[in-house]
């Protein structure tokens, strides 16, 4: 009995393998892109184009921030506090201190209102500057 399988059996089997190997080296450029896509794909992941726009945007930030220096500036304050009564020790330590009389209750309340009226038109030339960017 011949255990080995004909001549015929192995070129085919040959064959079959070549023809796997070579699909799925075909299959692996499966993915069409156009030059419109490429061109799509490299402008939205471009770092120039990204660090560009953020610096647009940090200018933007830095004249809304010199904008905000021509605005007034007001805060307002306010405290609430409770006092007790402070022993005080007439006769000595070891004796019954007696009582002095405070105000209990403490209040405090304000506000602040500052605004600059006029600063040789410096603010003004800030601003302009930030726009340019210089």
């Amino acid at each position: 009995m011949n255990f080995f399988p004909p001549y015929w059996a192995k070129g085919i089997l040959t064959m079959g393998l070549l023809v796997c190997v070579i699909s799925d080296t075909f299959a692996l450029d499966s993915l069409r892109m156009s030059l419109k896509d490429m061109i799509d794909k490299a402008l939205q992941n471009s770092k120039y184009i990204e660090q560009s726009y953020l610096q647009l945007k940090e200018t933007e930030v830095a004249v809304q921030q010199q904008r905000m220096e021509l605005l007034p500036k007001i805060s307002a304050r306010a405290s609430a506090s409770y006092a007790s009564n402070m022993p005080v020790y007439d006769q000595g330590l070891l004796n019954k201190p007696s009582q002095h009389d405070i105000i209990h209750y403490l209040y405090d309340s304000g506000l602040d209102f500052y605004l600059n009226l006029y600063n040789g038109h410096r603010d003004l030339m800030k601003i302009e500057s930030k726009k340019t960017g210089k």
